[in-house]
Formats: C-alpha cells, structure tokens, sequence
C-alpha cells in the first residue's frame, strides 16, 4: 500500500471548497507550546461523493467535533468514520450520506497543532528584549505546511475566501493577510480575539499568513505600507518602507494591474528558514533580506533588501493573482518573481546596474546548474511534499527567469509587456498553466506584428518541458565566408553517457554581431536555429581577418562555442585597447562559456584561459565576477597539485589583479558606484586569501583598530568580510573571541551574518572545531537557519577541511545523537566536505573513515550512501587529473620570469669538469649571497640539466632556515625552495649547492667540444651561456638585469688548463687526486649578467701580445692563424676606448677558437669565444673580405666589452664594429663593397 500511496499525493477533485472561517488561539507561554484551533470549510461538489478527504499534518483532530452543515440541501451526516493516511497527510472522512453534486456543505472540526521550532506551519520563534528570551510565532506554508495550522485543501488550484480570528494574550498582537475589523476584549478574560477582514478573493492555503508578535512596526506616511519588527530593530526597517511603494508603483505601472488588498505589511522573522514568502498582504521575511542598517550593513545587503522586497511584490501578480493549477507550474511564480526582482528593481534604483548583473547571478548561475544530468524541466511533474520542495531550484527560479528574459528580447519589451498584462488580467484570482501565458504573448505579438516569425508556444515547449540546454558551435569557412551554427545538449562532462534517450533540441533564437558592425544593442532574433535542425548555415557577413559574436548582451539561454580561428579573433581584440567595444556582458559571456566549455572538455583549456589575459586591463565588476566564478573553480582543484603549482596559478592571477586592484585601492570612496563597492570586496576577498601582504596588513591592521575601539572605530561595512577574516586568520583566539562576542551582541542581523560567514577563517584547529562544535551544541546561539553557515565557513577556509575531517573523526558519535539519531546527518557533513575538498589524500582519509567506522558503527548502506556523497570530489580529482596538468603548463608559459624579491650579489662557483669518461658528467658547487628585498618564504633560481642535491642545500642567515620542499619545474627551468620561514627584506642570505651537470655536444651551457691531435680525438670544455644556459653550468639567477660578482675555481686534469673571465689567483693541487690541480680566479671588480661567464678547460695553446694582455688560445697548429687577432685586438680596444671615453678595465683579454661553437663568437667579459673562422686567419689562404669579417667578429665582441647595455646593445655593437672595421679597410666604406 506504501507504493501504491506514493503514486498520487493528490486529493480528489469532487469536493472543492470556497469559503474557510479559521480560528487559532496560539500558545507561546507553556511548555507545550500546543495551540488549538477551528475550522468551517464551506465547499461545492462537482461529484456526487460519500466522503471527505483534505489535508492535516500534525494536528490532533477531534473526532467528536466533525460535523457537516448542508447549505443547500438537507442530508444526514451524523454517522463517520475516519482514516488518516500519514504517508500523504490525508485525512479521510467517510459519511454515512452522499454529498450530491451542484450543492454546498459546510466541514466544522476541532483540532490543536504545534507550535514547533522548524520554521514550518504555524511555527515559533524568538529574540531577547532586555536579556529576556520572547516568543513569537509566524508561518510558512509554502508549498505543503498550511495543513499543519489548519485542515484544508492544501493544493495551490484550491482557492478560497478566506476569514481569520486570532485568540492572544496581553503583550502580543496579530497580524494576519487582511486587517483587523475588531478586537474583541470580552470573549475570553486575559485573551484579545483578533477577529480579520474576510478576503476580497479566493487566496491559495500557501498563501495565507499569521504573525503573533509584540513586534513594533514603522510605517509610511498614509500607514499603507508597514514593516513589523523587534522594537530594537525599528531603524533597520527605514530602507524597506522608503523602497516598498516605489517597487509596488513600478509593478502596477508594468502589469496595468493594481495592487488590490487594503494594506501591506511586511515581517521581520528572526527564525525563518525561506528568504521571504509572497503571502497576500503580509509578506514575512528572513531580517537580512527586509532590514538594512546606513554605515552597519553592505551594499549588497541594500540591494539584496530592495530586490527580495521585488520579487516577493512580484509575487502579488505572479503566484497570489494569477495561481499554478498545480506545483509542477512552479516556474510561472518564481521565473517572474526573479525576473523582475531585477528588473524592478532596476528602474527603481537605477544606479545599481541590476539589469547587467542578473546575467552573472541568474542566466551564468542557472546555466551551471542545469548542465547536470540531474537537472529537472521547468515544468515537471511532482507530487510528494518532498518532490515539491526539490523543485524550488534553481531551474524554476533562475533558469525561468533567463528564459522570461529571452523571450521577452525575442518579442521586444514593450510587445511582452502588453502580453504579459493582458495574461494578468484575464487569469487574475484564477489557476494558470504555461499555455495560458503563450497563448496570451502569441496574440499580442500577432496584434503587433503583420508576418509573425515564430509561434511562442513551439518555442517555449522546447525550454520549459525539456531540461537542459543547448550548445551552440560555430564553425566559419573563411575561405567561402560561410557560418555553420549545430546545437547539442550542453553537459557540463559532455564524455558522460546521456542518462536518458530524449533528443534534446530547441528553438534557438540567434544573435550575432561582427567586429565591423560592433551592433550589441539588437538582441531581437535573427534568425532561428529550429528545434528540427541539428545544423543550419547562418548569413554573417564578416571579413576572414573579423571576429563574430554569438548571443548579444547573453540574452539567449545558451552557450556559445566557435572555431580556434574564431576565438583567437576575439581573444586578440579583448587583448587590445579596444576592448571595451565589446559589450560588457558578452565579455562576462565569453568568459563564463570558456570556463565552462573547457570544464566540460570541448574546448582547449590554453583558448579559455587566453581569453582571461584581457583581465589585465579590466576593471568593470561584472566580467570580474565571472572570471572568479570560473577561476575559483581551478583555483580549488589546483590546490591538490603541488604546493609550488598553486602558488605559480595565483601568481597568474596576481598579475591579473594589478590593474582593477590599483584602480579600486583599498579604501572606500563617497564617489564610488554601487557596484565599484561590491568589486572592491571581490577582489580583496582573493587578494588576501592569497595572503597578498599590502592586503593582510591592511586587513589586519583596521581589525587591530577595531578591537582598540570596538564602539566607535569604522570600518567600512563593504570591506568587513575581508577584515574579519583575515583578522582570524592572522590572528590567535583573542580574536576570534573578540569576533564571537560582536555576534552575540551585536543589534543588527546583517553583521551577524557576516561574522558568521568568517569564524571559520581561523587557521587554528582548536577554535575552528569550537565552532563547528556549536553544530551539536542546544545552546549554540546560532539559529537553526544559519547553522548551515558554521560548515560553509570552515570548508572554504583552505586550511578548513583538514579541521572539518578531523572534527567528524573525534565527533560523529554526537553529531549523531544530536540529530536525534539520525544517520543521514553523518552522510551530509562528508557530502558537504566533500565539495570542497582538493586532494586524493582527503578523499582517502575519509573513505578510510566510511570503511572503519560508518560501515562497522551505522552498517553498509549508510555508508553506501556516505561513499555516493564523495562522488562530487572524485569528480572533480578526475577532471584535475585529465585537465590539471595542461592548466599548469600553460599558466607557466605565461611567465618566465623570476620573482624580484631576491636579488644575487655574489658567487662562488666551484667546477670540477669530467672530459675523461664516458659520461661526461660534472661536479659543482655554489655559494651564492643574496639581498631580499621584499619578505618571501621561497626561493626561486634556475637550473637547467642539473642534479641538484636536495639532502646538501643550506641556507645561511640570522635564524635557521630550512627548506620544506624542493620543486624542479622543467618548463621554466625553476629550481624553486619553499622555506620555513620568511627571508626577511632588507637582510642578506647565502645559497649553498652541490650538484652535477652535463658535458653535452650541444653547444650551449658547458659543453664540450673536441679536434683531433695526431689522429687522436681530443675533448675539451667550453660554454655558451647567453642567453639563458648559465643556468645548465651552475644554478644561478640566470636574467640579465641580475647582476653579480663572480668567484670560480676549477678542477682540471694536470694536463689541461682552465680560463674564466679573471685571471688565475692561485693553483692548488688536489691533495686525494694529484692528477688534479684547482685554479682559484680573481673575483670580477664589478658584478656581471650570468650569460657573460665563461669557462674553457683544454689543452690548448696561446698567442700573446708583447704585454701579455691580449691572448689568444687555439688548437696548436693552428697558433700561427691567431697572428693577426693579435695583431688588431689592441688596436680595436684602444679605438673603443677613445671613442667611448671608458677605460677596459678587466685586468686581461683572452680569446678563444672553439672548434665547434654555434654562435659566431661570444662577448664573455675577459674571456671571449668564437668559432675559429671568426678568430683565425691565414693570411695567404683567406680573401679580403674573411680578413674584414674577422675584424669585424673582433670588433662586435670587443665592443660589447665597453657598451653593453641590455636592450640596446646589438644595434650599438654592429655601428660601432662597423666603423672599426671601415677605419682599418677604407675600401669598405663603398656602399656597393
């Protein structure tokens, strides 16, 4: 029978009622906190019916009251029996007599009910007045818990008149959906019967409403509009009573239709579990969404008042007036409530740029929602309470409202306007279905238009009875000029199998722009990509060298994914100066698609991540928003990767700051914008939770102020989430004691719960699980409502879930027991964990608690359905492991450089080559003093084909530093050591390696090199280090602009010799190894790039001038073609040096003739190195012009010696050589020479 139940929730259709008389007596002042009730339910029969069945949910009815009036024809209804089918919260009535159909009867019972604490039914509450704990009571009924406070037929097509008297004690009045017509004092000694205004139309079950309060309440000046709350919070409430006429005048004006009821008031609810509820007349909120505090409370908690105080007046017309036949029409209540709680509330506060940021917070939410196979139509069947609840989502919310949106831009606004009031007017305090709303749009669009171009009812079918949504690619022929548009079923893993078999294909309205036309202001429909069509060709016309544009200004409820040709295009326009010709919400738009498309495998992460280079130049908070969304989904999963690689991902993201960082400052300003002072927040938000230290300080800084003076020091309420955090975050328990007394103190709810949303910043294990502890705690001082808040704050923390872990391993025990032994609240703390979680390490940990105690401790389903909820992690470690290391890869390409807080100021590099053996590998050391210049926890210097080892490194400087970990990242040539501590500006380090290295036969870093001696091959080493291989001979900050002074020592075979760029100080012989003597150089008197150290071990022989300054060294047959280098390397010299007016002044000159050497030759200070054409010359075996080539070789290396500046040497090396050589060879002063 439980099955068969489960089949139809639904009442029977032969009894409907037209009039309900309900009279409560709450009881907020007893233990039980039980009230008693009545009801008279007056109702017609269309079904000629022996029995009675409505809905009831915990009520205790008296049987011995029922009784049945017959209005209009007499019949004996003494006799019954009753049935209540708890699974369906039906109560069943069978009568002895027939009702016959076309006439009335009236239902009369007695019952009592519950005040309980869930926030549903006829619930209470409470608030401190004067350290005294009061108690109200509220409702919320929405969508099945009016049977809790009254039997009725609780189905939103059951409408009827309503007339409510309310019974309360001395202290407390009443408020209900009509205003009072009388009080009466006399009826019962202590008690005031609150007796209401019958309803003017028949109103829904859900949509009825009582408060019993001794709430205070403000009104505007004709007492129309009155908002009710506690007395210490009347000031908050100057916002809503402002606002509230504004909106409702906007609304009438829009639908054409007046708000008809006598009066409305609006609660502040401090217990309530929905943001608001639309009740006709009295409107009961959350606090944070109806009482706003000037210079306490946000900026977005102003517009979240204005625009929730929008949707639920919104309500009034879509919902209360014109009602869902059934809750599977959910869409037609909410779709347009969030629809206009934007738009609204746009032309009411028209600063506030609502309609741009409904894209990001409902069309981009709601696409992100509905790519999940789990996702449901808009309009879907339900019939259980609890499937009814599951479909207050996003779908019936947001995703409606997008399509609302879409449609409306398909029709224009003002055709959808009169359609919309036309659809108002002929369904008002009537039942609707969606096809009531198309065909009423249908026919003001063919009233408005001679040749309609669609039918409203095809299209919508498509988007409301389907779920999902398409994708649609666009494929250009450049060649041809041709577009091709597909659309498919956008999934947000598009490899998943399809979970079920529906084609899924719509009518997709297309809009388009080109890079010529830039037209963002048609959002009309072009033309009509139909739900019959997988693919159509699209007439754009658009030069092959133009980008186009799908989707203007996103109106369409669609993705959007083009050619890599196509998204090159507007990659490298967003890249340019010209950016901002693209609509600001097509840039949000092309971001969020990116993000998502490559999320779900169709597009190459390195195309999306391209397109957020442009970042870098904007500023305008909704593509921000966007962005975020989309990185703070990477940023989450690459905390899994290594440490080295979050820290290189937030480096890119950084630099993508700096801009809008610079352009919004810290500090707020009077001339901000509305949402200048929300993008402030945003992005604070990320630079200090990437510990960015002008961020932290301030932060940390303005908490320390507060904490000096907690009752007059501001901070500016946008910036207090920031604030707070970091001030945890950075600080011990006094802080956070500081932070958890503000709460409880604190008057205004709007701080509450932002301080709520940061105790979880805390790094500390202790006070992050005293505060989850308040999740099992009675006297937690959190409400129920917002306990949700205490985990969300722990597990976004980074540091959080390993706090979170642990707490469920010390405390499942209790978290069980105090949820009344339920299992399923085990189950949702790993589900929610596991949102968050970054790692395999945390899916490990906490699969290894499902096996060792879930299952051992509650049994193998329960911890079944614990695995199931770890899905979501595992998830997502699979999409880091297919996409985690192509992010990476291309976030690295995107910066070679190295950080600047550390700059070299001297080596001592210490080689010892290997030309003997077969592998060629050599040994090295390097003690390397550095300056910090900025406080870092890292170290980061190139090293490129070496093995460093780790176990030797030591760092030298005050305190012991230590290196936690060592990262190798090959694409950089990164050699990067993560720090115990911080090196601290202004101080000075030293770096000491061991490592080995390669001799190879490339020709760059030390390599080596060979020429054969009396037929036997002969290995020699040289390098070649510019312009980034120093890096392959020792580790070294390896950029130009790094300069340093240069000690080297060199182990040689006795029968080599080393040179470097100094000369030789000293020669020691190895006392283990005879055979190997080590030659100490002269320091460099000045620092110098390492791309211009050089070192040469060989056996070669030297030519040198009379003074021995100038040398040349070679092969020894070949000693006589170095004659004439020496010959005219002085006169080159002194010639640079009178026209430089410098002095050269290393203390000698040695050249070298390498047999094999990539580059022509190489300006390695004192030490300069060329292919041997470029050093040697037989003067009776080479022409004139190799002669003029060798001298200009010369005089380029010689030049750079004296000139070198980078960025502007080479042009200054090739003039001046070229004068040298013209000097010494006038010939070649003919332009045709």
């Amino acid at each position: 029978m439980t099955w068969i139940k489960q089949q139809n929730y639904r009442l029977p259709t032969h009894i409907v009622p037209y009039h309900y008389n309900v009279v409560l007596k709450p009881n907020l002042d007893d233990d039980t906190f039980q009230f008693t009730g009545r009801v008279e339910i007056s109702f017609n029969v269309t079904e000629t019916t022996d029995r009675v069945q409505l809905h009831a949910d915990d009520l205790e009815i008296d049987e011995d009251t029922i009784a049945v009036e017959a209005l209009t024809l007499w019949g004996d209804f003494d006799n019954h029996t009753v049935t209540q089918d708890s699974l369906r919260h039906i109560y069943d009535i069978k009568f002895s007599d027939s009702f016959r159909v076309g006439h009335r009867y009236r239902l009369h019972l007695n019952y009592k009910g519950y005040h309980r604490e869930d926030m549903a039914g006829f619930y209470r509450s409470y608030y401190y007045k004067n350290g005294v704990k009061r108690w109200l009571a509220s409702t919320q009924f929405q969508p099945t818990s009016a049977r809790r406070a009254f039997p009725c037929f609780d189905e939103p097509g059951s409408k009827a008149i309503f007339k409510v008297s309310i019974g309360v004690d001395s202290g407390r009045h009443a408020l209900a959906n009509m205003p009072v017509e009388s009080i009466d004092m006399n009826e019962e000694p202590g008690i005031a019967w609150y007796h209401f205004q019958e309803t003017p139309m028949p109103i829904s079950t859900y949509l009825i409403a009582f408060v019993v309060s001794d709430f205070t309440n403000l009104s505007n000046s004709d007492g129309f509009y009155s908002t009710w709350q506690r007395e210490a919070a009347v000031g908050q409430a100057q916002y809503s009573v402002e606002v509230t006429p504004r909106l409702m005048r906007a609304l009438e004006a829009y639908t054409g239709q007046e708000y008809f009821l006598p009066k409305l008031d609006q609660v502040a609810v401090p217990d309530f579990d929905a943001g608001a509820m639309e009740n006709w007349g009295l409107i009961t909120y959350r606090e944070i969404y109806i009482l706003y505090q000037e210079r306490v409370s946000r900026a977005m908690d102003k517009q979240n008042v204005a625009t929730i105080i929008a949707h639920e007046l919104a309500h009034k017309w879509f919902g209360n007036l014109v009602s869902p036949k059934w809750w599977k029409y959910l869409w037609l209540n909410e779709g347009f409530a969030t629809f206009f709680e934007y738009f609204t509330t746009a032309s009411v506060e028209t600063s506030w740029r609502l309609d741009h940021q409904f894209v990001p917070y409902a069309v981009q939410s709601a696409l992100s929602s509905d790519s999940l196979q789990s996702s449901h139509p808009m309009t879907v069947d339900v019939g259980s309470p609890n499937e009814i609840s599951a479909i207050f989502s996003t779908v019936s919310y947001s995703k409606a409202g997008s399509v609302i949106r879409m449609i409306e831009h398909c029709l224009t606004p003002e055709i959808f306007r009169k359609g919309i009031s036309q659809y108002v007017a002929s369904h008002g305090n009537q039942t609707a279905e969606p096809d009531y709303l198309f065909r009423a749009l249908q026919e003001q669009y063919e009233n408005e238009m001679e040749s309609p171009e669609f039918d409203v009812k095809t299209v919508l079918d498509t988007w409301s009875t389907q779920k999902g949504y398409p994708v649609i690619t666009v494929t250009r022929n450049y060649n041809q000029g041709q577009t091709t548009v597909r659309q498919e079923r956008f999934l947000r893993n598009m490899s998943e199998s399809p979970t079920d078999t529906h084609d899924y294909k719509w009518w997709v309205p297309l809009t388009y722009t080109t890079q010529s036309q830039l037209d963002f202001n048609t959002t009309t429909a072009k033309t009509w990509l139909e739900a019959s069509q997988d693919s159509s060709l699209v007439d754009v016309s658009a030069a092959s060298n133009e980008w186009i544009l799908f989707n203007i200004q996103e109106t369409g409820f669609y993705r959007v994914n083009y050619d890599a040709r196509n998204w090159a295009l507007l990659t490298n326009y967003l890249n340019s100066e010209s950016f901002t010709n693209i609509h600001v919400l097509n840039r949000a738009q092309l971001l969020d698609d990116a993000f998502n498309l490559a999320r779900a495998g169709v597009l190459n992460y390195g195309t999306a991540l391209s397109l957020t280079k442009y970042l870098s130049r904007e500023t305008d908070y909704i593509p921000w928003y966007s962005a975020l969304t989309g990185f703070n989904y990477i940023n989450r999963r690459i905390r899994g990767m290594s440490e080295y690689d979050h820290h290189t991902f937030k480096k890119y993201i950084l630099k993508l700051f700096e801009h809008v960082q610079d352009s919004l400052g810290y500090d707020e300003l009077e001339i901000d914008s509305h949402t200048t002072k929300i993008n402030r927040n945003l992005i604070m938000s990320w630079l200090c939770n990437y510990e960015v230290k002008s961020c932290t300080d301030y932060a940390t800084r303005e908490f320390a102020a507060l904490m000096n003076d907690p009752d007059s020091y501001y901070i500016s309420p946008n910036l207090k989430s920031v604030v707070y955090c970091n001030g945890l975050r950075f600080g011990g328990e006094e802080e956070w004691d500081f932070l958890w007394n503000r709460y409880l103190n604190h008057n205004v709810n709007t701080e509450q719960v932002i301080i709520l949303g940061v105790l979880g910043c805390t790094k500390n294990e202790t006070l992050a699980h005293r505060y989850l502890r308040k999740t099992i705690s009675a006297n937690s001082s959190i409400r129920s409502q917002d306990q949700y808040r205490i985990y969300s704050s722990v597990n976004n923390n980074h540091y959080g879930i390993e706090h979170s872990i642990s707490f469920l391993e010390e405390n499942y025990r209790e978290i069980y027991e105090f949820n009344n032994n339920s299992t399923s609240s085990i189950v949702s703390v790993i589900s929610g964990i596991s949102g968050s979680i970054s790692s395999q390490e945390e899916v490990d940990r906490l699969k290894q608690f499902i096996s060792d105690v879930v299952a051992q401790e509650f049994g193998v389903n329960v911890a079944t359905s614990a695995l199931n909820s770890l899905r979501t992690a595992e998830n997502n470690l699979v999409w880091l492991n297919t996409y985690g290391s192509t992010i990476m890869t291309w976030i690295k390409q995107q910066d070679y450089r190295l950080p600047t807080g550390i700059v070299p100021e001297n080596y001592y590099v210490v080689l010892k080559p290997n030309l003997d053996g077969d592998t060629f590998q050599f040994e090295g050391r390097v003690n390397i003093l550095i300056n910090v210049t900025e406080n870092t926890d890292r170290i980061t210097l190139h090293a490129d084909d070496l093995d460093i080892d780790d176990e030797t490194i030591h760092i030298q400087g005050g305190s012991e530093v230590s290196v936690v970990t060592v990262t190798r990242d090959t694409i950089r040539h990164f050699y990067d050591l993560k720090l115990n501590q911080e090196l601290l500006a202004g101080r000075s380090y030293r770096i000491l390696l061991f490592y080995k290295g390669y001799h190879r036969e490339d020709m760059a870093g030390f390599y080596r090199s060979y020429y054969y001696k009396n037929g036997e091959k002969r290995w020699l080493a040289s390098s070649q280090f510019q312009p980034t291989s120093a890096r392959r001979a020792f580790p070294c900050f390896d950029e130009p602009g790094l300069k340093a002074k240069f000690r080297v020592t060199i182990g040689r075979t006795n029968d080599t010799h080393a040179l470097s760029n100094m000369p030789v100080q000293s020669t020691v012989i190895d006392e283990l190894e005879p055979n190997i003597e080590w030659d100490n150089f002269e320091e460099t008197p000045m620092p110098i790039s390492t791309y211009l150290i050089a070192f040469v071990v060989s056996d070669f022989v030297n030519l040198s001038s009379s003074d021995g300054f100038y040398s040349t060294w070679q092969r020894a047959d070949a000693i006589s073609q170095a004659q004439y280098s020496i010959d005219v390397s002085p006169f080159i010299m002194k010639s640079l040096e009178n026209f430089t007016e410098l002095d050269y002044f290393l203390p000698k000159m040695d050249q070298v003739a390498v047999p094999d050497f990539s580059a022509g030759a190489m300006e390695n200070w004192g030490l300069v190195t060329y292919r041997e054409q470029y050093i040697l010359h037989e003067v009776r075996s080479v022409y004139f012009n190799q002669q003029a080539e060798c001298c200009y070789h010369h005089s380029t290396r010689v030049c750079s010696q004296v000139v070198w500046k980078p960025g502007q040497s080479y042009l200054v090396e090739v003039y001046m050589a070229q004068r040298r050589v013209r000097k010494i060879f006038p010939v070649l002063h003919n332009p045709h020479c």
